[in-house]
């Protein structure tokens, strides 16, 4: 519908469409993100526009995006190509053949636990950081490390190219460092609360300097914008910083 009623007749009235995105949800703290479902539908509907272009606007790590990228510039190029076999040789040749089908189950994992949030509400760009989280920390990611875990680490003894290995390890890391999250935000509400137990700020502090550890060891490699992940934690009130954390400790 949205193709019918918007998307044709505006190319009707101005001739040329250009389609600009924020491919991976920008401002989404460099947690997993993968949605090549999302990718094929959208370009299948852009195809049956006609849209001449798109721009995209990605800062989250290549650690948390995968393969998206690669396929948002493989589908842009050829819109009616066959994404499937695109994906498929794609993971092949990143993760390895044999280790392929346990990212492929991981990948789908994660895509489904962001629809199933996205899907039980109404998600207004406009708003930000401050409409997907803590939606997201508190329908999708939580419990994902112990579904996902088991998927990157059979893929890992499948793994035999050292390149393909240090890919897998990149995704490996970055969801543990999604379980830090998770734990940090329930923890933290404890911790900002009127009695927190001195052990939980202690965690806490842990779960926060190794996330930040995280976070840092990224952007020194050039993978990461650090600054954005830090606007979002404060435009969502999330309390991640171990400065913060070390003075509720003190006081």
């Amino acid at each position: 519908l949205y193709v019918e009623n918007k998307l044709k007749p505006w190319k009707k009235a101005v001739g040329e469409l250009l389609f600009y995105t924020h491919p991976s949800g920008i401002g989404n703290m460099g947690l997993p993100n993968f949605h090549k479902n999302a990718i094929k539908y959208l370009f299948k509907d852009l195809n049956r526009v006609g849209i001449s272009g798109i721009s995209m606007n990605n800062t989250e790590p290549w650690d948390a995006t995968g393969l998206n990228n690669y396929l948002y510039q493989q589908m842009a190029w050829n819109p009616g190509a066959d994404i499937e076999a695109i994906y498929q040789d794609a993971l092949n040749k990143c993760y390895g053949a044999k280790a392929a089908p346990y990212v492929r189950k991981y990948f789908d994992l994660v895509e489904s636990a962001i629809a199933k949030y996205a899907d039980s509400t109404e998600i207004d760009i406009a708003l930000g950081s401050a409409k997907r989280f803590p939606g997201l920390l508190e329908v999708s990611y939580d419990g994902l490390y112990e579904k996902g875990m088991p998927f990157l680490q059979k893929a890992l003894k499948q793994s035999v190219d050292s390149k393909q290995r240090a890919r897998l390890n990149m995704l490996i890391d970055n969801l543990k460092y999604c379980r830090d999250t998770v734990e940090l935000y329930k923890l933290q509400q404890k911790v900002m609360g009127p009695k927190p137990t001195r052990e939980e700020i202690l965690k806490a502090v842990e779960l926060a300097e190794r996330r930040r550890a995280y976070l840092k060891k990224l952007a020194k490699a050039g993978r990461l914008n650090m600054e954005r992940i830090l606007i979002t934690e404060k435009g969502a009130y999330m309390v991640f910083d171990p400065k913060i954390l070390r003075a509720r400790l003190a006081a």
